[in-house]
């Protein structure tokens, strides 16, 4: 059996996919040491694989106690140049040398690296300079280049083949200024890896394999995407001792089933206010809620209301609601499609406006870009219409399994490098 590394950092949802594929792993016999930041060791600590610190605390805690980060956060659309350079200044170039240091360190006799797409750009060189083979469990169909649409940023569409061509060679561009890409290809260079540009928004090309952790009946491939396995989704039903709170259980079991309210780790920074707002309007309208407030300073906020607490497993909770509203974080998306169970998505981030247009198009949810509009927009997709469309989709996704094809690509990376 094989010495497995897996790396992530950033928000709950960027790491949260890869823990089903670290457990897979582990019960098909690989030893795997999972590379993630310190701010989520709590979550990890009952996993059956070790936690390796990722050299800088690049987590979710960590930004949310960060006065950049939230002001950034604010008005994250138009920030989203400003967050892209905050990101890679966080995760890499405030130390750079502990970054690089830890993630070679756990490397060290490893077979397989499997990463997360945008820590691919560092994660990928080290691999490759300690002769590694990479597999890359990409999270964002919204990013592979195609000429049948142009880049999701936030607002994709279709149009004539050589419009979208040149629109991606702007995305192109747009990573490169963005990203500091000089200090990407200079890491490139000091681990033998060829420089090259894109280095840092599409560093997954590099991997031996690329596996897309989405359902090509939520996110149908184009025919001209780039290799990439189109494989499900990669689940998480949250820590391994987690358990409804008894508060939370009693709340639910009291009345009609619940919307439940949950807008991640990064859409959730300073969101009290939203979420108050939003638990008012639905309860206007007669819909009870449950809010998953995402840390104690939103859940706060609502002044120890019943029925919202900071966190519990998504997974346990959405078969007794009745509908979710959600950022479009990918996690709960996905969770919500599993479940059959009808959602609007309140996006403040680029891929999380693709999610609700996409949810939008399969009629199994609406999008809701104001808070004033998402108690209206539940409204609207309680019907047996979006029902019928949202149980449909989960019985079409149902046999899918995106760990378990992570799985196959690792071991078939072991065998081919041996």
């Amino acid at each position: 059996m094989g010495r497995v590394v897996i790396t992530s950092a950033a928000y709950l949802g960027d790491v949260a996919p890869y823990i089903p594929i670290g457990r897979r792993l582990v019960e098909a016999g690989h030893s795997v040491t999972f590379v993630a930041p310190a701010g989520f060791g709590s979550i990890l600590a009952a996993e059956p694989f070790v936690h390796h610190h990722y050299g800088v605390d690049f987590s979710a805690a960590s930004m949310h106690a960060d006065p950049e980060h939230t002001r950034l956060m604010r008005h994250p659309l138009a920030n989203t140049p400003r967050l892209a350079k905050y990101w890679l200044k966080r995760s890499y170039l405030d130390d750079p040398a502990a970054v690089e240091q830890s993630i070679a360190r756990a490397l060290e006799a490893a077979d397989v690296l499997v990463t997360h797409p945008a820590v691919a750009m560092i994660s990928l060189p080290l691999a490759y300079e300690a002769d590694v083979p990479g597999v890359v469990g990409h999270l964002f169909p919204m990013l592979l280049p195609t000429e049948r649409w142009t880049p999701s940023m936030p607002y994709g569409f279709q149009a004539p083949r050589v419009v979208n061509r040149y629109a991606w060679k702007a995305y192109d561009l747009f990573g490169k200024l963005a990203f500091p890409e000089a200090e990407i290809n200079d890491l490139r260079r000091r681990t033998g890896m060829p420089t090259r540009d894109g280095a840092a928004v599409s560093a997954y090309r590099d991997a031996a394999e690329t596996v897309l952790l989405t359902s090509s009946h939520y996110a149908p491939p184009a025919n001209d995407w780039p290799p990439v396995t189109v494989a499900g989704f990669s689940i998480w039903d949250g820590p391994a001792d987690a358990a409804v709170p008894a508060e939370l259980d009693a709340y639910i079991d009291d009345g009609e089933p619940p919307v439940l309210v949950t807008l991640g780790t990064s859409a959730a920074t300073d969101a009290g206010a939203r979420f108050a707002r939003i638990r008012t309007d639905l309860a206007a309208r007669g819909l009870r809620s449950i809010v998953l407030a995402g840390n104690e300073a939103n859940a706060a906020a609502l002044g120890g209301q019943p029925g919202v607490v900071p966190f519990a497993p998504l997974t346990k909770l959405l078969p007794r609601c009745r509908a979710t509203v959600l950022s479009g974080a990918l996690g709960s998306v996905a969770a919500s499609l599993q479940a059959g169970i009808p959602m609007v998505i309140h996006p403040q981030l680029w891929d999380q406006f693709w999610h609700g247009r996409q949810v939008t198009r399969l009629g199994v949810g609406a999008l809701a870009r104001n808070v004033r509009h998402v108690a209206s927009s539940v409204d609207s997709v309680l019907g047996d219409e979006v029902a019928r469309a949202a149980g449909r989709l989960a019985r079409a996704i149902a046999d899918e399994d995106g760990s378990a094809a992570v799985v196959g690509a690792v071991e078939r990376a072991m065998a081919g490098s041996r």
